[in-house]
């Protein structure tokens, strides 16, 4: 269900990315002045300051509070250039596209708060083997999200009345992930699939060997310390001092002194 939601939220992002490639022409005429390549520069500019900022993000959210405001900018972005789904009326043309160009920025700043975490969601949800699976699922659906766009976007808008209900669809999809992630999204399951995910998660508990002990480690590091050449050649001028001091014990004979 995590990569469904990951997934999910990978394609709509690319699909809103290139939604006005195959219909350029119609949302010009739809909208007025709009420059449908600018709105991918726009889309990957976004892209690329949330992509500098998502490991900062992660580290203080975490993966889940991650995904939900990724999700949470996607439905923004998408509700901005298209209103409430089937409610709002349709952007006037002229004077509303400047909606257009922000829905493009949010839902681009969205996408690497959920696009860079497939790796990190496998780990935490999968055992070893099925990992690569899974994150070749949840980037290829980027893929998958082009391929859309392309093919509904063509099925769905055949003059440039039906782009309002084009994007309405887009935006009631993402408000229907953004609740799912809500509700059911988590940082890892209950139950640690593997052991190396219970390290990714901090439950388990790691104990040193007893060589590594604190004191055999201090032994250790007392005796490399008196190995050392300074320290050898002060012990041997104390241990030759202290022998010059030892003898056998000299007495007087008529003021003489002599050794017994």
């Amino acid at each position: 269900l995590m990569l469904f939601y990951i997934s999910s939220l990978n394609l709509m992002s690319d699909w809103t990315c290139y939604s006005v490639a195959p219909i350029a022409v119609l949302t010009q005429e739809a909208f007025g002045k709009i420059d449908p390549e600018l709105l991918v520069v726009i889309f990957l500019g976004a892209n690329a300051i949330a992509t500098a900022m998502e490991p900062i993000i992660l580290s203080r959210l975490g993966l889940r509070r991650t995904i939900v405001l990724g999700s949470i900018i996607l439905m923004v972005g998408s509700i901005l250039k298209s209103g409430l789904p089937f409610i709002s009326p349709p952007l006037r043309k002229n004077v509303d596209e400047w909606k257009v160009y922000w829905g493009f920025f949010f839902v681009g700043l969205s996408q690497p708060l959920y696009q860079c975490t497939p790796a990190l969601l496998s780990g935490s949800w999968f055992p070893e083997k099925e990992r690569t699976m899974a994150t070749g699922a949840a980037l290829n659906s980027n893929q998958l999200g082009i391929g859309c766009a392309f093919v509904f976007g063509s099925l769905m808008v055949e003059t440039s009345e039906d782009i309002p209900t084009y994007f309405s669809t887009l935006s009631l999809i993402s408000i229907f992930i953004f609740i799912g992630c809500l509700l059911q999204f988590d940082d890892a399951p209950p139950t640690p699939p593997s052991e190396t995910a219970r390290i990714e998660r901090g439950t388990i508990s790691i104990s040193l060997p007893e060589s590594l002990s604190v004191r055999n480690i201090t032994s250790s590091m007392r005796d490399i310390w008196r190995m050392l050449p300074s320290n050898s050649r002060k012990m041997k001028r104390q241990t030759t001092q202290s022998g010059s001091n030892t003898g056998p014990p000299k007495i007087y004979h008529g003021g003489t002194l002599q050794s017994q």
